[in-house]
């Protein structure tokens, strides 16, 4: 069937179809995808004190394997051999404190994205501050 000409039957309507593979959609939804992406980061920069992973996720920042502060892309300092210091920046273990850290959540400066009402700042496993579920329902992340 030559462009722009109309399928003779629904077995060719079914064939035309099946040789798109996305075509026009497929840039579309690769479109909004990236769109939904870039969101997620500028959301997090906006609103997170410690740093954002690569999908716009907000990590408290001080912990090893997430570091960095004021909305920033997270560090990976431990892959370096390095630790994450209390401002939220890699260095050599000899320069920062290698204390145990903790976390106080009343402390936690860390902006939640969902309404006060349905969570509010709290202490993940690694000692830094995250957001979780006002009622205890869902883990802090």
């Amino acid at each position: 069937m030559e462009a722009g000409q109309e399928p003779d039957g629904p077995d060719e309507a079914a064939a035309d179809d099946a040789g798109d593979e996305g075509g026009e959609n497929e840039g579309a939804v690769d479109a909004m995808m990236a769109d939904a992406e870039v969101d997620a980061a500028a959301v997090c920069r906006a609103q997170c004190s410690g740093c954002c992973d690569s999908a716009g996720m907000c990590h408290g920042g001080l912990s090893n394997d997430t570091c960095g502060a004021g909305g920033a892309d997270c560090e990976d300092c431990a892959s370096s051999g390095m630790v994450c210091s209390a401002e939220g920046a890699c260095g050599a273990p000899s320069q920062v404190d290698s204390g145990a850290k903790t976390c106080d959540p009343t402390k936690c400066t860390n902006k939640c994205p969902l309404l006060p009402l349905l969570e509010a700042p709290c202490c993940k496993s690694d000692h830094t501050c995250g957001c979780g579920a006002v009622l205890g329902v869902v883990a802090c992340n």
